[in-house]
This record gives C-alpha cells, sequence and structure tokens, in this order.
C-alpha cells in the first residue's frame, strides 16, 4: 500500500471514530477523557452524558457530591463546542469568577488534551480564549457571566 493510500484510510478511520463518539458520548469520554477519571466509569455517567445529548431543551442532574456531574458537563460542552452542535453557549456560574474558572478548565483541556486534538486533526479552539470567553474551530463560541454580585447580569 502506498503512503497517499495509507493517509487516506487513516483519514476515513478518523471520520469513522468521529461518527461513533458523536453519537455515543459516553464513549468519546471513555476514550477522550480518560485521565479526568480515576474511577471506572459508573452507569450514572452514562446516564448524565445521555442526558445532556438529548433533544429536551431544559435538563437538570442532581446526584450526590463527587458524583461526576460537573466534569461530564465539561466534556460534553467541550465535545458539543468541537462536532459544533450549537454556536452559541452561556456558561452561569453562581458569581463571574467561579465562571471564568469553570471556562477556564474547559480551555485546558481543549488545549492539553492530545488525544482529543489528534481525533479533531489539530488544535480544537479557534484563537486563544480570554478570561470569560473561548472560540472553537468549528464556529462556537462560549460565554461566562455570573448570576449574582453582577451589575450587568441577575438571574
Amino acid at each position: 500500500m502506498t503512503k497517499r493510500k495509507e493517509k487516506k484510510a487513516d483519514a476515513a478511520l478518523d471520520i469513522d471514530l468521529l461518527r461513533r463518539i458523536n453519537e455515543d458520548r459516553a464513549l468519546a469520554s471513555l476514550i477522550l477523557f480518560s485521565h479526568r477519571h480515576p474511577q471506572e466509569e459508573a452507569p450514572l455517567h452514562i446516564e448524565i452524558m445521555d442526558l445532556f445529548r438529548s433533544a429536551d431543551e431544559f435538563v437538570e442532574v442532581e446526584a450526590f457530591r463527587e458524583a461526576g456531574k460537573t466534569t461530564k458537563a465539561e466534556e460534553h460542552i467541550i465535545l458539543s463546542g468541537c462536532f459544533g452542535n450549537f454556536h452559541y453557549g452561556l456558561l452561569l456560574g453562581e458569581t463571574y469568577e467561579k465562571a471564568c474558572q469553570r471556562l477556564a478548565s474547559i480551555d485546558h483541556e481543549c488545549t492539553t488534551n492530545l488525544k482529543l486534538q489528534h481525533i479533531f486533526g489539530g488544535r480544537v479552539l479557534a484563537r486563544k480564549s480570554i478570561e470569560n470567553r473561548m472560540w472553537f474551530r468549528s464556529g462556537t463560541f462560549i460565554q461566562a457571566l455570573g448570576c449574582f454580585n453582577e451589575q450587568t447580569f441577575k438571574c
């Protein structure tokens, strides 16, 4: 097999994998974010990822402390941003600082996760994020705002 054909085969394999992880976000979480999970995946985590991926306009996740709710939400936001499942995302935090911390965590994962970058063919962010704004290569834009102690926005 020539190098040109090998490259085409690799590209086809990546497209197939992209389709699979787009359809099954719990699988994507296992493949791309296993370094974030010190413990084995629980059925609860699969349900959370399926709930985030559902067509429902509003979802609510209630679980015990340290259940992985925030981790799974971050992973879902990253995958949705990479796939361009939405154009604008508003990340609300209790305060502006907490919302920006969450966005910084998402940014860190996007810039340091080599598996994620390999599967999506390079950097997943279009440009360097700033304190409360993040731009994905897919065109997705995420902005962080705080609910309380903010003069411009009240929850």
